[in-house]
C-alpha cells in the first residue's frame, strides 16, 4: 500500500519536532547558571537563576546553622565570587560542594532564619538574622562636588543629610547615588509573597497523572488557581502593566488584537465585576471593578507568557519604589527629574482614562517582580498603586515619562516641583488621598466599549497559504533547539495557527497537545484552549472538539459558537447547534477559503434547519463568492442548499429544479440528498404516488452507506411503509435506521417514532385495521418496543383481549398471566386475575385456574372487607367450577353450599350435579330456576327459559320421575311449543308408552351438549371483566 505525499511529509514532520525536543533535553541536562547575591541590612539573598524553570531542589539542615541545598541539575561556568558573602552579617560562607549535581552549603550565623523559595526558573535564599537588626554598614565617602560659590556648596550639603536621614538618593547633574538606599524591605516571610512554581510534579506525581485523560488534567489544573486570583495568559509572550485606580482594578498588555479577557478565579469570583475591554492604539487594556465593601489589595506573579494577579485582604509585604532626584544646585526646591530604579521597562503606553477623563502613563514591563509600588502623590503628578510596572497621572500638560534599560524617569522641560527632601515625610501624612474622592460608580464611555468577540486571527496566521507551508515551518522549528521551555511552547503554538489557517486540523492538534506538555500554564488559557478546540474540528474529533470548546471561560467569545454549532453539527444534533450559533455571520467573512468553505458547508444547514433564511442566504452568497474555482463538494452543497431556500421562501417548482441539477452530479452524497428531496417533496404536491415514492426510496436505499443520510433515507422509507398500512415492513425498515445511528440524536428520533408507532397499532385507531393474528405477530416480532408502566400494561391487556377474541386463548393467557403474577397488585390484580382463571377455565385448564384463583384469594386478602365481598363471592363461583371439573364435585358443591343462593349459584349447582350424574340433585336445582322465573300461563318464554326448562325435563327422566314429567308438560307444553326447544321438549317429556329408542338418543345428545354454567363463563370473554 503506497503512502500518499502529505502522509509522508507529516511524518517527517513531526519525526523532526520529536527530534529538536530530544536533542534539546539531552543538551539541557548540563544547565548554566547565573548566581547573583544582595546584602541588606536585615537579610542577605543569594539568587540562583538557572536557564529553565524546570528545576527541582532539596533543602538538607545538617546542624543549627548549616543548610544543604541540592539541585536536580549540573552546574557550570559558576560565579563563585557572586558568593562571597561573609561581610554581610548573616552568612559566614557559602561553599560549591559539588556541580554534578550542583550542591551548595551555607553556613550562617546562630538563630538564623532560613528560607528557600522559587519564582519561575529562579530559586532564592533569604538569610535573616532572627530578633538581631545590624547596624548598617559603613558608606564609603561621599565625593566632594567641585568648587564652587560656598552658600551653594552648604545648600548642597544639607540637601544631602537631609535626603539621607530621610531615605531618598542624591544625584548632582547625573553622578552616580552618593548614598544608597537604606532600609530596603526584607523579603516577605508569609505564604503569600511566592508564587509557587509551575514546574512539573515529582515523578511519583508525573506518573499518577499520566493515567489520567488529557481534558482531565487540564480541568484538574484550572481548578488550582488560587481564590481571588486573576489569570492573564497568552500563546505569545506579551509586556504589561497592572494598577488600581478609583477601585478598578486596570491591565494593560502590548498586543493591541488581544481580544481574551482575563480570568477571575476564585470561590467568590461573583463579588467582582465583569472584565470590559479598551481598545487602545499600540495595546489592549481590560478593567475591571474591585468589590466596593472590602478593600483589597493586590500583588502580581509570573511574566511572559503567563501572568497572575492575587487579590487579598491582606497587605502584601511589597516594597515601595523611592525616586532619586537630580539637583540643579541652582533650583534647591526643584530638579529636573526624579527617577526610579526600574529595569527591562518595555515600553510606555499613553491613553485616557474613560472614567475620570484625564491623561494616564503606563510603564510596561516583562515581569512581575518589576514594579513601582504604592499610590504616591507629587506636585506635578501621582504614581498611582502599581501592581506591574509603573503608571502614573501627570497634573501638568507637559510631563515626560521615559525609560532606560535599568530605570524610568519623570521630567518637565523647566523642571520639576519638587518639594523640601525634609518636608516630604510630613507632605505623606498630612496628604488627601485623591482616589479615595472618586466616585466609584462614576459611569465613562469605556462602558460601551464594545467587545466583538473574535479570538481568531487565520488572516495573520495564514503566512501565505499552502504554497509557503513547508518553508515556513521549516523556519519556524529551526530555533526550538536555542528556546527555553516557554520559548519552545511558544513556537510550537505558533506552528499550530499555521496548520490551523491552513485547515490542517491533524497537524495543528500534535502541535498543541506537545506545546500543553511542554508548558502546562497553556492548558488554562482561554486562547490556548480555543485553538485546541477547533484542531479537534477540524480534525473530525467532533465530540473531543465541543467538550473542549464548552469549557466555561470561552463563553465570552461569539467567535467560538460558530465552531460549536460546526461540532454539534457534525455530531448531528442540529437542534442544539440551531440555539448556539449566532445571528451573525461576520466572522466567517474574515476566514481563509478553505476553512470559510468547510465551515460554511455545514452552518448553511444549521440556519436551514433552524429556519433562519435570511442568514442562510448569507452564508450561501459566501459560498457563492468562490463557486469559480472550489471543489465539487462544496459546488453540491451550494446547490442543494440554494434548493432548500427555495423550498423554505415558498418556491417549491425552482427547489425541485434546482435539485435536478444534482441528479447525475459526481458528488454522490447530494446527489442521494437530492434524490431523497425530490421524492418527498413530489410526494407531498401529489406528483407521485406512494408506492412511487417508496420504489424511489428503496433504490436510494445502497445509493449511499455508512452515515447519516443512509440513516436518514431508511427513516423515511419506513414511515412511508407505515403509512402505507404495511406495518411490520415499515417497522423493520426502521429497525434497520435505528442500528444504523444507535446513540445519536437521529438515532434515537428513529427509536421514538417507532415506540409511538407500535403503542398506536394496539391502542389508538390503528389498532381496528389489524387482525389479533398480526397484532401477535408484530408484538412477537417487536416486544422490545413494548412501553413501560401503565402503557405497558393497557398494550398488554388490548392486545390479550384482541387474543381472546379470536379463541387464540393460549396466547391471551400467557400475556394475562405475566400481568397477574409481575405487573400488577391490589384491586387492579384481582380483576384480572379472576378474569384470567374465567379464561383458563373457558379453555378447560382447571388446575391453572385453581392455582390463579389462590392467587387471586391472597390479592383479595389484601384489601379492605366491604370492597372485597363481591370478588370473593366471583372468586367461589369461579373455585367450584374449576373444582367440579377437576374432578372434586362434593367439594365443590360443598363450597357452593355456603353461599347464598342466588340465580348463578344454583345455575352452577345444577352445572355440577348435571356433568358429574347427580340427576336428583339437578332436577332439584333446575327445577329451583324454573320456579324462579315465575312464568304465567301467557308468558312467552325466552330461549335461556326454554333451555332450562328443557334442560329440567331431562333430569327429572334421567332420575326416573315420571310422575313430574307430566306435571312438566301440562304446564308449559302450550308454551314451549312456541319456542325452537318445543320439538326436543315434546320427544322428551311424552309418556313412557310412547316412547321409542329414539326418545334415549335424543335425551343422550342433550345430556352431551348442555352447559348449564356456559352463559357465565362466556362473560369472560368480553373486555374488562368484573363481575357478574
Amino acid at each position: 500500500m503506497k503512502m500518499s505525499r502529505r502522509v509522508r511529509a507529516l511524518i517527517h514532520l513531526f519525526f523532526a519536532v520529536f527530534l529538536v525536543l530530544l536533542m534539546f533535553g539531552r543538551a539541557a541536562y548540563a544547565q548554566d547558571i547565573a548566581i547573583r547575591s544582595g546584602l541588606h541590612e536585615d537579610y542577605t539573598r543569594v539568587v540562583f537563576d538557572w536557564a529553565q524553570n524546570a528545576i527541582e531542589y532539596t533543602v538538607d539542615e545538617t546542624s543549627n546553622n548549616t543548610t544543604e541545598i541540592s539541585f536536580s541539575r549540573n552546574a557550570t561556568n559558576i560565579d563563585r565570587a557572586a558568593l562571597d558573602v561573609a561581610s554581610s552579617g548573616h552568612v559566614r560562607d557559602v561553599t560549591v560542594v559539588n556541580t554534578s549535581p550542583l550542591l551548595v552549603r551555607l553556613t550562617y550565623v546562630d538563630n538564623a532564619e532560613l528560607r528557600v523559595f522559587k519564582i519561575l526558573n529562579r530559586v532564592v535564599v533569604d538569610v535573616k538574622a532572627a530578633g538581631v537588626k545590624n547596624a548598617p554598614q559603613e558608606k564609603p565617602a561621599a565625593q566632594k562636588p567641585p568648587p564652587e560659590d560656598a552658600t551653594k556648596i552648604e545648600k548642597l550639603v544639607h540637601a544631602r543629610d537631609v535626603a539621607k536621614a530621610n531615605n531618598i538618593d542624591v544625584r548632582v547633574n547625573g553622578s552616580i547615588p552618593e548614598v544608597t538606599k537604606v532600609d530596603d524591605a526584607p523579603p516577605a516571610m508569609d505564604a503569600d509573597s511566592a508564587e509557587i512554581s509551575s514546574a512539573p510534579k515529582a515523578d511519583e506525581t508525573v506518573a499518577k497523572e499520566d493515567e489520567k485523560s488529557y481534558f482531565e488534567r487540564i480541568a484538574e489544573e484550572t481548578a488550582e488557581a488560587a481564590p481571588h486570583k486573576v489569570i492573564v495568559s497568552s500563546t505569545k509572550a506579551f509586556n504589561m502593566s497592572a494598577y488600581i485606580r478609583a477601585n478598578r482594578l486596570w491591565i494593560i498588555m502590548d498586543q493591541p488584537d488581544y481580544y481574551v479577557m482575563p480570568q477571575i478565579r476564585g470561590p467568590h469570583v461573583d463579588m467582582f465585576g465583569e472584565f470590559e475591554r479598551l481598545d487602545l492604539t499600540e495595546a489592549s487594556a481590560f478593567y475591571v471593578d474591585l468589590p466596593k465593601d472590602k478593600k483589597l489589595y493586590a500583588s502580581a506573579q509570573g511574566g511572559g507568557l503567563n501572568w497572575s494577579i492575587t487579590l487579598t485582604e491582606r497587605r502584601p509585604s511589597t516594597e515601595r519604589k523611592w525616586p532619586v532626584r537630580e539637583v540643579n544646585p541652582d533650583l534647591l526646591r526643584g530638579g529636573s527629574k526624579l527617577s526610579w530604579a526600574i529595569e527591562n521597562t518595555r515600553r510606555i503606553i499613553e491613553f485616557e482614562d474613560p472614567f475620570l477623563g484625564d491623561k494616564v502613563l503606563t510603564a510596561l514591563v516583562d515581569q512581575s517582580n518589576i514594579y513601582a509600588g504604592e499610590y504616591k502623590s507629587y506636585v506635578d503628578f501621582t504614581v498611582l498603586d502599581s501592581v506591574v510596572g509603573m503608571t502614573v497621572v501627570p497634573k501638568v500638560d507637559d510631563l515626560s515619562m521615559r525609560y532606560t534599560p535599568s530605570e524610568i524617569s519623570l521630567s518637565r522641560s523647566e523642571g520639576l516641583a519638587l518639594i523640601q527632601p525634609s518636608d516630604i515625610r510630613v507632605y505623606e501624612l498630612g496628604m488627601v488621598d485623591d482616589v479615595k474622592q472618586i466616585d466609584p460608580n462614576a459611569e465613562g464611555d469605556a462602558h460601551n466599549t464594545r467587545i466583538t468577540g473574535r479570538i481568531f486571527k487565520f488572516d495573520q496566521w495564514l503566512l501565505g497559504g499552502k504554497a509557503a507551508l513547508r518553508t515556513n515551518q521549516e523556519v519556524m522549528m529551526q530555533g526550538l533547539t536555542e528556546r527555553d521551555q516557554e520559548g519552545r511552547a511558544q513556537d510550537l503554538v505558533s506552528l499550530a495557527k499555521l496548520e490551523l489557517a491552513n485547515a490542517r486540523g491533524a497537524e495543528a492538534v500534535g502541535y498543541l497537545k506537545l506545546a500543553g506538555e511542554e508548558y502546562k500554564p497553556f492548558r488554562q488559557s482561554a486562547e490556548y484552549l480555543a485553538l485546541l478546540g477547533a484542531a479537534y474540528a477540524l480534525n473530525n474529533q467532533f465530540d473531543v472538539a465541543f467538550r473542549v470548546l464548552m469549557v466555561p471561560i470561552l463563553n465570552n467569545y461569539q467567535e467560538l459558537y460558530y465552531w460549536r454549532a460546526y461540532a454539534l453539527a457534525e455530531l448531528d444534533d442540529w437542534s442544539q447547534a440551531g440555539e448556539v450559533i449566532p445571528d451573525n455571520t461576520r466572522f466567517l467573512r474574515s476566514y481563509p477559503k478553505d476553512l470559510r468553505l468547510a465551515l460554511s458547508v455545514v452552518l448553511a444547514e444549521v440556519y436551514l434547519r433552524r429556519g433562519d433564511i435570511d442568514r442562510a442566504n448569507e452564508v450561501l452568497k459566501i459560498i457563492e463568492a468562490e463557486q469559480d474555482n472550489m471543489r465539487p463538494q462544496y459546488q453540491a452543497g451550494l446547490i442543494y442548499f440554494k434548493g432548500e431556500l427555495m423550498r423554505q421562501r415558498g418556491d417549491e417548482q425552482g427547489a425541485l429544479t434546482m435539485w435536478y441539477k444534482l441528479r447525475k452530479h459526481t458528488d454522490d452524497f447530494f446527489r442521494v440528498r437530492a434524490r431523497l428531496a425530490i421524492a418527498n417533496l413530489r410526494y407531498k404536491l401529489g406528483e407521485i404516488t406512494i408506492d412511487k415514492a417508496i420504489d424511489d426510496l428503496e433504490q436510494m436505499r445502497f445509493a449511499w452507506r455508512g452515515d447519516d443520510l443512509e440513516t436518514t433515507v431508511n427513516f423515511r422509507l419506513g414511515q412511508l411503509y407505515i403509512e402505507k398500512g404495511s406495518f411490520i415492513k415499515g417497522l423493520s425498515v426502521l429497525r434497520e435506521a435505528a442500528s444504523l445511528s444507535e446513540g445519536t440524536i437521529m438515532g434515537k428520533q428513529i427509536a421514538s417514532y417507532m415506540r409511538n408507532e407500535y403503542k398506536d397499532l394496539f391502542l389508538g385507531e390503528k389498532a381496528d385495521k389489524l387482525t389479533p393474528l398480526q397484532l401477535t405477530m408484530i408484538y412477537e416480532e417487536f416486544s422490545e418496543l413494548t412501553p413501560a408502566g401503565k402503557e405497558a400494561d393497557q398494550l398488554m391487556q388490548s392486545l390479550a383481549e384482541r387474543l381472546v377474541e379470536v379463541d387464540l386463548l393460549d396466547r391471551a393467557i400467557k400475556i394475562l398471566n405475566d400481568q397477574v403474577e409481575n405487573r400488577t397488585s391490589g384491586t387492579e390484580q384481582v380483576k384480572l386475575a379472576l378474569r384470567l382463571a374465567g379464561i383458563q377455565l373457558i379453555n378447560g385448564d382447571n388446575r391453572a385456574a385453581l392455582k390463579t384463583l389462590s392467587l387471586a384469594e391472597k390479592a383479595i386478602n389484601q384489601i379492605p372487607i366491604l370492597e372485597s365481598v363481591p370478588y370473593r363471592r366471583e372468586m367461589n363461583l369461579l373455585r367450584a367450577r374449576g373444582l367440579s371439573r377437576d374432578g372434586r364435585a362434593r367439594d365443590a358443591l360443598v363450597l357452593l353450599n355456603n353461599m347464598k343462593q342466588d340465580d348463578d349459584v344454583v345455575r352452577l349447582k345444577a352445572d355440577i350435579a348435571w356433568t358429574s350424574g347427580r340427576w336428583n340433585d339437578a332436577a332439584e336445582a333446575l327445577e329451583d330456576l324454573v320456579t324462579r322465573y315465575n312464568l304465567r300461563p301467557s308468558d312467552e318464554i325466552s330461549p335461556q327459559q326454554a333451555n332450562t326448562i328443557l334442560n329440567w325435563t331431562v333430569a327429572l327422566s334421567l332420575s326416573g320421575n315420571r310422575h313430574v314429567i307430566a306435571n312438566v308438560r301440562e304446564q308449559y307444553g302450550t308454551q314451549m311449543e312456541k319456542t325452537e326447544k318445543g320439538r326436543l321438549f315434546e320427544v322428551v317429556s311424552r309418556p313412557r308408552q310412547n316412547a321409542i329408542l329414539a326418545d334415549r338418543q335424543t335425551i343422550d345428545s342433550i345430556v352431551g351438549e348442555v352447559d348449564i354454567f356456559s352463559d357465565f363463563l362466556d362473560s369472560y370473554r368480553a373486555p374488562n371483566k368484573t363481575e357478574n
